[in-house]
């Protein structure tokens, strides 16, 4: 398979995938972040991203959907396109990658004529995963693409400098690592996993290696210093912190499970989470279990990264992107999200292609690579048609909320969500009060749910019933501002039938 060709067929593969993407809604934090957003409505004001949204701290994130307003305003086609480019270049620095990775010393004897192959079935299978798809439809998401757009090009721009005459290649690599930097802060892990993959894949002793990169290490490594002034001010204090009543070692506990369940998507992407819901306290006795698991896989993949660097740097890949957002760093907002394993994903998929076909190459059959790629094509087939009814979900807010409810019936957070989008969607009243109660049950002291159910038994005429439920949520939170004015309105109305 030529190079070209490959490139062709992950481009096709990847925007049939997500073909049908295109008219889906802004949903969730795309309303504050983008709709809402007033910094997108000039380039120059996007560098400077409003504090407490999903762009906060990213302005090159903030800047991609300034770009996008001043081509097509607010209209929801012209992002997800963009969304979708960014996957598919991705997609291709991936392949680029693993192409590289095995046409070069010290893989190339024994996979070098394999490598297009391989490098393409890689690529093929991630563009097409199912669990990508929340980065791909959700807009606001875009900040963990753009990541892993920037992270991949980082490292594939440092593979092309080692051993090149000219620093052109290095330069380009420090670039888009600090572009990264400035897009999500996961990105802090690509210097260290330059530094990983020279070791792992080293065709010389470690020594000559740093004697040589070096300065390249040193050039990545003060990128870190974006995430300094990006940081300052508390961009995100309200979410992530040691102060928002979930502490270290509860966040840590949690992310074991949490990993765990990542690493089963992979395999069995079913069912698909759009909302995990909010951090909570656990107690450690609950995720023993898990907590245990969690320790053998990561004390396995550090025995490799020295044993078996090759197939430790895969594993490292994996846990070395998620620990920033899975370790002990809470995110209150969400005790987890499938978009974590956006980048991960590439590392575990090429695990499995390459060392599945390690195995298969040893029956010395003639026809083992040609056999290997399709069986890989085969299995991208269901995650293709997978992939476009997860896409189908995303068609609408109610839909989506449904999904989440579904998948994950004890989130409150996500029956407020459906609530609000069936009365405000399709103006079903009696459905919204069915899922703002169900949040209540699940979560009694849910200002914003009284408040809402408030609303629709003001609507419906038990304005008795709506002040009691407005006074409730004035008493959990006196500063909710929407409660406040409901209030005055039901009070004035049932004073004045």
């Amino acid at each position: 398979m030529s190079t070209r060709l490959c490139c062709l067929l992950l481009v096709i593969a990847g925007a049939g995938a997500y073909a049908n993407s295109l008219d889906g809604p802004f949903v969730f934090d795309d309303v504050a972040g983008i709709e809402q957003n007033p910094s997108i409505r000039s380039l120059a004001g996007s560098l400077v991203p409003p504090d407490q949204q999903a762009t906060a701290g990213r302005p090159v994130v903030n800047f991609s959907f300034a770009v996008n307003y001043a081509l097509h305003g607010l209209d929801v086609r012209g992002y997800h396109l963009l969304n979708i480019g960014i996957h598919l270049l991705a997609a291709l620095v991936l392949f680029d990658i693993v192409r590289l990775t095995l046409s070069r010393r010290p893989l190339a004897e024994r996979f070098g004529a394999a490598a297009n192959p391989l490098a393409f079935a890689t690529a093929l299978l991630w563009i097409v995963h199912p669990i990508q798809t929340e980065c791909v439809d959700y807009l606001s998401l875009r900040n963990e693409s753009l990541m892993a757009l920037f992270f991949l090009l980082t490292l594939d721009t440092a593979i092309r400098a080692h051993g090149a005459s000219r620093p052109g290649w290095a330069m380009a690599s420090v670039l888009c690592c600090g572009l990264g930097m400035a897009s999500k802060e996961v990105m802090v892990a690509a210097p260290i996993m330059v530094v990983l993959y020279d070791w792992a894949f080293r065709s010389e002793p470690p020594g000559d290696v740093l004697r040589r990169r070096w300065r390249v290490y040193l050039a990545l490594a003060s990128t870190w210093m974006i995430l300094v002034p990006l940081g300052l001010g508390g961009a995100k204090s309200a979410s992530v912190g040691f102060a928002l009543g979930v502490s270290p070692v509860e966040w840590a506990l949690l992310q074991c499970r949490m990993v765990l369940h990542y690493l089963g998507l992979c395999v069995w992407p079913h069912p698909l989470n759009f909302d995990y819901g909010q951090a909570y306290a656990v107690e450690f006795a609950e995720l023993a279990p898990w907590v245990m698991a969690m320790g053998v896989v990561l004390a396995g993949s550090a025995i490799l990264v020295f044993r078996r660097p090759r197939i430790g740097f895969a594993l490292a890949w994996c846990f070395v992107i998620l620990a920033p957002s899975s370790s002990i760093l809470p995110l209150v907002s969400e005790v987890g999200a499938e978009r974590r394993m956006y980048l991960p994903l590439a590392g575990l998929v090429a695990l499995a292609v390459v060392g599945g076909y390690a195995i298969i190459q040893r029956s010395g059959h003639r026809h083992a690579l040609a056999g290997w790629v399709i069986a890989l094509s085969l299995v991208a087939v269901p995650l293709f048609v997978l992939t476009v009814r997860r896409n189908a979900q995303y068609a609408g807010r109610v839909s989506i909320w449904q999904s989440a409810v579904e998948a994950k019936p004890d989130n409150a957070r996500a029956h407020v969500n459906l609530a609000n989008a069936l009365r405000n969607d399709l103006g079903d009243l009696g459905g919204a009060e069915q899922h703002y109660r169900l949040a209540l049950e699940l979560r009694p002291g849910h200002a914003l749910a009284h408040t809402n159910l408030g609303s629709v038994l003001a609507v419906t005429g038990r304005l008795d019933e709506a002040v009691e439920e407005f006074n409730r949520a004035l008493e959990i939170d006196p500063g909710l501002t929407p409660a406040r004015l409901y209030l005055a309105m039901a009070e004035r109305d049932r004073a004045d039938p």
